[in-house]
Formats: C-alpha cells, structure tokens, sequence
C-alpha cells in the first residue's frame, strides 16, 4: 500500500513512515520545513531524511497561512498533483484545509495530535465573543492603534476561511484515527461521529529513546545524589488566559500544589522547570515560583534538545509532570516518553476517554492529577513510597508502554484500516 503523510514531521510523521515500511507499506512524508525546531530532533541532526522516505515542499510551516491565495493555488495544485497515485493519505495538522480541494484521489484519513481537532475546526470561537473582540479592537484604535480595524478584519477573514476549509477537509475524510476518547466526543460535536474510526495509540521511536549518553547521565547522577526525587516538568508554560484557546495546560497548578507539598514534606526534593511557552506565561511563572517560596527548591533548565532533555528521563529519581487541565486528560508525547522510560507520571487522566482506547488496561504509573491539592497527593504519595516500591511503578509502566505504543503493536492494524477503507471506496 502507497501512504502519503502530511504533517507533524517532527513528532511523529518520520517515524510513522518508517515504521510503515518495516510493515511493508510504501510510505512517503511530505515534508515540510520547521527551521527553528529542527536541531531538537535526532533524524535531523545526525543524517539527511533518507530520500527514500521523504518528498520535500520547499517551503516553512509557519508560511503555508500566509501565503497569498494566487500563490497558493499553485502550490496546492503541485502537491494534489504529487499524492493523487497514492492509495492512502494520513492528514495531521492543518491537512484537512490543505487538501479540502482535492476530488478523488487517495483515502483520507486524520491522524489528530491535538490543535488539528481541538482547535483548528473552531478558529472563529477561539477569537472570543463577538462583543468582546469587537471593543478590545475598538479600544486599540481609539488609543491611535489605526491599524486595529483592518487587524480585526483579516484575523476574522483568516480565520473564518480556515475554518470553513478545516470542516470541509473533515467531512471528506474516509475515516478517522483516534488517541483518546475525547477526539471521539470532538467528532461527535461536529457531526462525523458515524465516520469509520480506529483506536491508534500513538507509536513511539524507540531507537531514539533507546539512545545514551553515558557521561551526562553519570553528571546527573552526580548532581542529584543528595536528592530523594528530582520533579520534571518538560512541558511548555501554557496557563493564562490570554485569548480564547480553551485548551491550556494548566501548569500553574502544579507550582501551587508542590508548594503545599514541599512545605509539609520530610524528603529532599528537586522541581526542574523548563524555559520553553509564551512569555507572559513563562514571566507569570517566574513570579509565582517566588511568590510561592518555591526558590530553594527550583532549578530552571533552557529549552533543551530532546537527546539531552531524555538524559533526565532515564534518572531514577525522576517523577515526570505533565499537564493538569481536564479538556487534556490524556496521554500526551511526555506521558508516552516516561512511560517508555518508567518513570511515574503526575498529569491530568481520564479513565473514560483511555478506556476506548486501552480498554481495561489502565496504566498503574499515572497519578491522575487536575487540581494544585491533587499534585499535592500525588507528590506525596510518590515521597512516601520506597526505591522498590518506586522501581514496580516503573516496571509496571514500561509493561504498559510495550502492550500498546510500540510500533509492532499498532502499526498492523492501522494498515488493516486503511486497506479497508480503500477497499470500501471501490
């Protein structure tokens, strides 16, 4: 089988080609340009994406919106042109607008990561009400902003346009491939809930998490040897309300709750903080770790390339801290990563959105968390238990990760999925 993938190189795209031709398929990326996060991601650093594998589009990710439409008919019409021989095309990101215009052609199928469902289907919402947006714009230009009407206008035209073009690339999909089952409900709110649909947790690269570097990993051990837990929080700060976007990761909570829990604790204990989201957050952070007498206890890291940011993850002191909002109990790319590494994992999780997807088998590592009392309880539940009793959580979570995210366990039966969809479309 022919499969085209669009979208999520960094993540997730490269792999999934690869582990499709391990499984026989004929897979091709489309590969876009992410110049700012590329030096993040093993495969680009270290070798050339084989050729083999990739169809370059020449052309950055973050100019696909702004491209002028007479231009991007052109560019549209070359890449409908590159895919219409394949039997299956995955869709990430804002694949589903991209192609809405294609007729015919290959099976069509989103692979959703999060924006692409969550948000990109709902860009006029996230603008905030009407009357709101409308006297915040009005305001500016009062104050001598003379270029606010014509901003307000083409933020609204882009984003109706986007939207409408997001829609209409949904409802031609042939089916869809789900992670949790809140993209189920999401589906559900926009009508293509009879749509054909695949549980697919997510597979991991595990050739590039199985990769060390012995002589950071003994620097940290060294450096944290007077140390009971070390606290990793890899996630980007994304918690104030700065506009609309219903989906924040609420990290502030955790700074709340390992305050209580610091005070009150007996252990000695590390929180690793991360300088990577947007700057009123990560400003608002800053001040709330002072606020909250969390200082002695904090250490800020840069944003670190992924080889590096994954030496902490293989400390056995390590407690990972994901996100914390309800709208994202799920497992996200850092829950999968502790997983695989076994470490416990603090974050926010939903038994009912897992179960469509890993049935009963529940990971017995997650300590669902979506509250600053609840990081709390789990920090100190975690500061109670024992090196042993520490090391079965991990074991037991390793278990988990290799019952459902390795490719060996997901990848058959996505090719039976789409081999099913193509042979329905006949």
């Amino acid at each position: 089988m022919k499969v085209a993938i669009y979208g999520n190189n960094l993540n997730m795209g490269y792999f999934l080609a690869r582990a499709l031709r391990e499984h026989g398929a004929q897979p091709k990326l489309l590969q876009l340009e992410y110049p700012a996060a590329q030096d993040r991601h093993s495969w680009w650093t270290e070798a050339a994406p084989d050729p083999e594998l990739v169809i370059r589009l020449g052309f950055p990710r973050q100019q696909r919106a702004s491209l002028r439409p007479l231009a991007w008919n052109a560019r549209l019409r070359e890449l409908w042109r590159r895919v219409a021989d394949f039997d299956a095309l995955i869709l990430s990101e804002d694949g589903p607008a991209i192609f809405s215009g294609l007729r015919g052609g290959p099976v069509k199928v989103l692979l959703p990561f999060g924006s692409d469902l969550l948000e990109l289907p709902f860009e006029l919402e996230q603008l905030g009400r009407p009357s709101e947006v409308l006297r915040r714009h009005v305001g500016d230009f009062v104050r001598g902003d003379l270029r606010a009407p014509k901003r307000l206008g083409s933020s609204v035209v882009r984003r109706a346009i986007g939207q409408v073009r997001t829609r209409r690339g949904l409802r031609q999909c042939d089916g869809f491939l789900v992670g949790t089952g809140q993209l189920i409900e999401v589906l559900a709110s926009l009508g293509l809930d009879h749509y054909p649909r695949h549980a697919f947790p997510f597979p991991m690269d595990t050739s590039v998490l199985e990769e060390e570097d012995p002589q950071l990993d003994a620097a940290l051990r060294e450096r944290f040897a007077d140390v009971d837990l070390v606290f990793l929080h890899p996630a980007r700060w994304l918690f104030l309300r700065l506009d609309a976007l219903p989906y924040l990761k609420e990290n502030d909570k955790l700074l709340r709750g390992f305050a209580r829990f610091a005070r009150s604790t007996s252990a000695k204990v590390r929180l690793l903080l991360i300088e990577k989201g947007r700057p009123e957050d990560l400003a608002r952070a800053r001040e709330l770790v002072v606020e909250l007498g969390l200082t002695p206890f904090v250490e800020w890291l840069p944003e670190l390339p992924n080889r590096e940011l994954r030496a902490y993850y293989r400390l056995d002191k390590v407690v990972v801290c994901d996100q914390f909002s309800p709208k994202l109990a799920h497992m996200g790319n850092a829950g999968r990563e502790a997983s695989y590494y076994g470490r416990p994992l603090i974050t926010a999780w939903s038994s009912e959105w897992a179960a469509p997807i890993y049935g009963a088998d529940l990971p017995a590592h997650v300590f669902a968390a979506t509250s600053d009392a609840e990081v709390q309880v789990a920090c100190a539940r975690l500061a109670e238990c024992t090196p042993q009793e520490r090391a079965a959580i991990g074991a037991a979570g390793r278990e988990w990760f290799a019952r459902h995210h390795l490719a060996e366990s997901s990848i058959p039966p996505l090719l039976d999925f789409l081999a099913r969809l193509e042979r329905a479309r006949r």
